[in-house]
């Protein structure tokens, strides 16, 4: 979540909260931040530009789903990040199309 410290506080909102409400949804958080403050959930949701190599790790919290077929992502390769909202990413060559920022794992350039 580097550079994404919007997005980050409001992650961990998230999962405070389902701390003492276990069935508490995304979504209810979404609505009920919106009502009150929808320019914060504009900005927590906005896609900027990034340019990040990223490795596809598949679905870690759910092996079974992990699927050797997928057409365009293999294990253990490496992809450009092209945009990114804290969320889900774009990934170049992959078109428009959005894919969760846990399929990946950021490879820091730096090191």
């Amino acid at each position: 979540m580097e550079d994404f410290k919007l997005n980050d506080a409001y992650a961990k909102m998230f999962v405070g909260i389902r701390e003492f409400y276990p069935d508490f949804k995304y979504h209810q958080l979404h609505s009920a931040i919106e009502a009150i403050a929808p320019d914060y959930i504009a900005a927590v949701h906005e896609r900027r530009e990034v340019h990040r190599i990223l490795r596809y790790i598949g679905c870690v919290w759910c092996p079974e789903l992990n699927l050797d077929d997928d057409i365009f992502f293999k294990f253990g390769q490496m992809y450009v990040g092209t945009s990114f909202n804290g969320a889900t990413y774009t990934i170049e060559g992959y078109g428009d199309r959005l894919i969760g920022c846990a399929y990946f794992e950021w490879v820091r350039e730096d090191g």
